[in-house]
């Protein structure tokens, strides 16, 4: 089946249960494929996705039983989770340069995948470079890996337990470190990031008891030999009272601050590009925030509970206030908003019971094709938008 080139996008689980479709051509014109799309399509034997296509949704080929060869565009950056689970004949998958984000149980059940090997780890990707993305480790027991240089993305849980591995070099075009992605590495001393990495997924250092860290000021960090705080990892104290990020950092890993609660202030500098889960969740007694325009995304519950919180600027540029970014600021009374943002969370200004103003840097109709997703602003009873701000 070759779907037309006026479509842009394919929804939710339509497509689910064709069983007659032997293959799909999705074309440049399609951005997203949703969640089921083609979910129990147990003909289908081959799938190309066009160029344009930004993201495949959650089981969107789940039981796709026959299903041989998989094309991912160039555009995609994330496949979602169990996307192809149990496609039992999948043989060969085709990934491009762009991809950041597989989750780990996309391929589920895909005993049959040929993975390319190098040193001790797995990889997918394509004619030019088969080495995209590393998918996991060749065992738990490994207590080296080399790291190939083409390498774009590191899959989630992909050293996950590797309980032996005491220490890794990340080379230069990594971009993206996925969640768990070391979690639990117990005897991993030693972890060079590179400054290409632009994003670090929730958990991926947990439980690395042997990591030795960079210091600056109150915090520590992960680095390489020309730049030592890539990524700050966490706070020296939970009893710090101020932290001067050092401005070579490019990461805020998540809840690299989370229970600081004598924490006044802190400027957030403008090389960060990224700031993680619950960074600053419950800092308590945090009053004054400066977020650096390099942000593109307040995360999951980035400033939950921070009680002391009365006004904030979100920078211009960010294009998502995620769930429960700012759920609990109680006396959260005005907050800036520009009109690059493009969805608003679950839950993002829930008890927010002091909020009087939204400030938005857009129009009435611009601030309406905002998505606002559920109880987005529960208990925000007295609240005004004001536009062009």
């Amino acid at each position: 089946m070759t779907i037309g080139n006026s479509v842009k996008s394919i929804s939710n689980s339509v497509f689910g249960g064709c069983s007659r479709l032997t293959n799909v051509k999705i074309p440049d014109s399609v951005t997203f494929v949703g969640s089921g799309a083609f979910w129990g399509c147990k003909g289908l034997e081959s799938v190309v996705i066009g160029n344009s296509v930004k993201s495949i949704g959650d089981r969107a080929f789940e039981e796709c039983s026959e299903l041989v060869s998989v094309t991912i565009g160039k555009s995609v950056r994330s496949v979602g989770e169990y996307a192809f689970c149990g496609c039992v004949k999948l043989l060969s998958v085709t990934i491009k340069d762009g991809i950041t984000s597989i989750s780990d149980n996309a391929f589920i059940g895909c005993s049959s995948i040929k993975y390319n090997e190098y040193d001790n780890a797995y990889y997918l990707g394509n004619d030019d470079n088969k080495y995209v993305m590393l998918m996991k480790a060749k065992s738990t027991d490994i207590t080296t890996c080399k790291i190939n240089d083409y390498c774009k993305a590191i899959c989630k849980n992909a050293f996950m337990a590797c309980g032996s591995l005491s220490s890794l070099t990340i080379p230069n075009y990594v971009r993206s470190i996925g969640d768990s992605a070391f979690n639990g590495c117990v005897e991993l001393a030693s972890v060079t990031i590179p400054d290409s990495v632009t994003s670090i997924g929730y958990s991926a250092f947990d439980s690395c008891n042997s990591l030795k860290y960079n210091e600056y000021d109150n915090a520590y960090y992960l680095g390489n030999s020309t730049n030592k705080y890539v990524a700050l990892i966490k706070a020296k104290s939970k009893d710090i009272t101020s932290c001067k990020i050092n401005d070579g950092c490019k990461i805020i890993y998540d809840s690299a601050f989370s229970g600081c609660t004598k924490l006044i202030s802190l400027v957030i500098p403008n090389g960060v590009t990224e700031v993680g889960y619950g960074a600053f969740y419950g800092c308590t007694v945090l009053t004054d925030v400066v977020i650096s325009e390099g942000v593109a995304r307040i995360y999951t519950a980035t400033f939950n509970d921070c009680t002391g919180l009365t006004s904030i600027t979100i920078p211009n540029g960010v294009t998502s206030i995620d769930s429960y970014a700012f759920s609990g600021c109680t006396r959260l009374t005005n907050i800036t908003i520009p009109d690059s943002v493009t969805e608003i969370g679950v839950s993002a200004f829930e008890s927010c019971v002091s909020l009087k103003a939204i400030y938005y840097k857009g129009t009435k109709e611009q601030w309406d094709a905002v998505i606002k997703r559920s109880d987005w602003n529960e208990g925000t009873y007295n609240c005004t938008i004001v536009f062009n701000a």
